[in-house]
């Protein structure tokens, strides 16, 4: 289908009903209200101060044109032990916003994804895990668009340039349309399957490891809903936990950095770099055994190529700041909130929740 340079016309306005700002702020309202509810069975009286584990917030780029690349979640270099199973419940929400134009390209991007995923680790033998990613993706209206824009006014981001409660995806380059999505999209995802070699480890006195770790991502979403790439990466990368050199301050360093490499992609197809690398790097802050502060910063290279349009061919930095709480039941819960650095390269703001428990 070929299609003008132009911006196509806007949705018009929302009329009878409720309006989705309200949904909005329900949704958000609903979300605060479980935490709290949650938080509540917390018991921080029973355990001592610096007891909590810190790993990485399980998050990754949830840009459209990214979150279809396998580009693995960060992960620390501390492997599941032999014989233990590692379950994660994800919830990532992201926001995005972005509007750019060039005299043979066009971009708009006004959406809201939803990924769930399950997040399976086993410790496969002494040195070795293997580890499976089932994600859900869902792009629909921005539900939290209003929210959104309050808090880019009082932390003083600036003003977005979408309307609200609207989805636009489309690129246009040289007058043929390449992605042109209007209506909700929901599917299985891309399954990821990992690979964990333990290369050092110490437990005295402190937790200290360094890991291998590799994936491989399989074509079982839809490229046309965005879902999906449709082709096949693969990824290696080191990763890295010292939660000794800081010990006295509670404090633990992770790190993770690598390769992928990226197969028969059919989103923007002809348009997929065939390397890029990746990494991440955080600190965690644990003085009270039931809760941890962590900061995070994800970035990655391009993943995209014969384009100058910044969402697409430029450095990706994501800020990812939060908690993690202990719960009853040995259950652990990650709550972040992700700020792009470099601005209109990712999501403005993705609200990152993590469910973790090992049998």
């Amino acid at each position: 289908m070929e299609i003008s340079g132009e911006c196509p016309n806007r949705h018009p306005p929302v009329s009878g009903g409720s309006h989705p700002q309200d949904r909005g702020c329900r949704f958000l309202h609903f979300s605060l209200l479980l935490l709290l509810a949650l938080m509540g069975g917390i018991h921080p009286a029973k355990a001592e101060a610096g007891e909590i584990e810190i790993v990485p917030f399980h998050t990754r780029d949830q840009g459209p044109f990214s979150q279809v690349i396998g580009l693995p979640p960060a992960e620390g270099g501390l492997l599941v032990p032999p014989g233990r199973l590692e379950c994660r419940l994800v919830y990532d929400v992201s926001n995005s916003d972005s509007e750019n134009r060039n005299p043979r390209e066009v971009i708009h991007l006004d959406m809201e994804t939803h990924r769930p995923s399950l997040a399976l680790r086993y410790g496969l033998a002494q040195r070795m895990e293997v580890g499976l990613d089932i994600p859900y993706v869902s792009h629909s209206k921005g539900k939290l668009d209003g929210f959104v824009d309050r808090f880019h006014q009082i932390t003083g981001l600036g003003p977005r340039k979408t309307t609200k409660y609207r989805m636009d995806v489309f690129y246009v380059r040289d007058g043929v349309s390449k992605i042109n999505l209007r209506e909700s999209t929901s599917g299985i995802g891309d399954v990821l399957l990992s690979y964990g070699y333990q290369l050092y480890r110490s437990e005295k006195p402190a937790p200290r490891g360094v890991a291998i770790r590799a994936g491989l991502k399989l074509p079982t979403g839809d490229a046309g809903s965005l879902t999906g790439s449709g082709g096949t990466d693969v990824s290696l990368g080191i990763a890295a936990t010292d939660a000794v050199t800081l010990s006295a301050w509670n404090l633990t360093f992770y790190g993770m950095a690598g390769a992928i490499s990226m197969h028969n992609g059919k989103v923007l197809e002809g348009q997929h770099r065939r390397m890029a690398w990746f990494g991440s790097a955080g600190i965690g802050w644990s003085s009270l055994s039931w809760m941890a502060v962590k900061v995070q910063l994800d970035t990655h290279s391009p993943l995209y190529r014969n384009t100058v349009i910044q969402v697409l061919d430029s450095q990706v930095g994501q800020l990812v700041g939060g908690f993690t709480f202990a719960l009853p039941r040995g259950i652990v819960l990650d709550v972040g909130l992700s700020e792009n650095v470099f601005k209109e390269t990712s999501p403005d703001e993705t609200f990152h929740f993590a469910f973790r428990k090992r049998y």
